[in-house]
């Protein structure tokens, strides 16, 4: 038996309402097959387990690398107001 892994908890509840019905709207508008709540959430949990990881690490790397930026320019300030010797 293959273990489930666990579920994302990055939204709220009203959020993950408001991502359920965008699920459904597409799957009325792009396929036009009308799906409910449970398949939406089928669906919802289906990415989020296959790409949450991948998309998370892509967050946390965009931030470092706009930190590290932020950083050397500061830095780079913090040497302008240098008293000079």
């Amino acid at each position: 038996m293959i273990p489930k892994k666990q579920k994302f908890n990055f939204a709220s509840d009203e959020q993950k309402m408001i991502y359920l019905k965008e699920i459904i709207s597409f799957f009325k508008k792009e396929r036009d097959e009308e799906i409910g709540l449970v398949a939406a959430e089928t669906v919802l949990d289906f990415f989020t387990q296959t790409m949450g990881d991948e998309i998370y690490k892509k967050a946390i790397n965009d931030c470092k690398k706009l930190l590290n930026e932020r950083f050397d320019d500061l830095d780079v300030e913090l040497d302008i107001l240098s008293p000079r010797k």
